[in-house]
């Protein structure tokens, strides 16, 4: 272990020792570096010498930057719960207004909701084309997925605006997402042959070479 401190005063020590550890401090957050088995010089610039001495263990005490404080939560809408959501479309106060609160409301709704159609998605999706193991199938929902959330946020931030409702700005992208979701799932699971994936690379692949396919 090899450290070197210089003092507000210009005086530079330099350590050395076989190891060390640090300790923590407890409950005023400060650090100490123990050195164990090692020297220590002390050096005077402006008078050009030193002094040097031995140690079995020396504490070596770390200036910790301070950390600043968490300000209070509730500045925006993003950082209320639920129920206060519901009390802000109620009786708007502060920075959040009833529109704010009523699309953060259906958002995180519409988030929850996505959940149960996410399975019909990754169904459908799962089953590459036949004699393939592409992972394109996984690709392409999860590409579904980020242009959902895309159209999510964008009615989220138009219902801020209260100039479209924020249900309708919110419903825009859900019921489109839920409805394809499902869809693909009842092509998946109940017409014969290959799965849509399946059906779709092949129809790209003849309209690649020039001539139509039957999917």
């Amino acid at each position: 272990m090899f450290a070197a401190l210089t003092a507000k005063d210009g005086t530079l020590a330099v350590f050395s020792a076989q190891r060390a550890e640090l300790v923590s401090g407890g409950s005023d957050y400060s650090v100490t570096i123990r050195l164990h088995d090692g020297d220590i010089v002390h050096v005077n610039p402006a008078r050009g010498d030193g002094r040097r001495a031995s140690f079995a263990t020396y504490d070596v005490p770390l200036s910790m930057p301070a950390v600043p404080a968490f300000r209070a939560r509730g500045i925006h809408e993003r950082e209320l719960t639920l129920p206060e959501l519901l009390r802000a479309i109620e009786r708007p106060a502060g920075a959040v207004t009833k529109a704010q609160a009523e699309a953060g409301l259906y958002r995180r709704a519409a988030q929850v909701a996505v959940l149960f159609f996410l399975p019909l998605l990754a169904v459908s999706q799962a089953r590459p084309p036949a004699r393939s193991a592409s992972g394109f199938g996984l690709v392409l929902g999860v590409g579904i997925v980020i242009v959902y959330n895309e159209f999510s946020l964008f009615g989220e931030r138009l219902g801020f605006t209260a100039r479209v409702e924020p249900l309708p700005a919110q419903a825009a992208s859900f019921v489109p997402f839920a409805g394809l979701c499902i869809v693909l799932f009842l092509v998946f699971s109940l017409l014969p042959g290959a799965a849509p994936l399946g059906r779709a690379a092949t129809a790209l692949t003849g309209l690649k070479r020039g001539r139509p396919v039957s999917v």
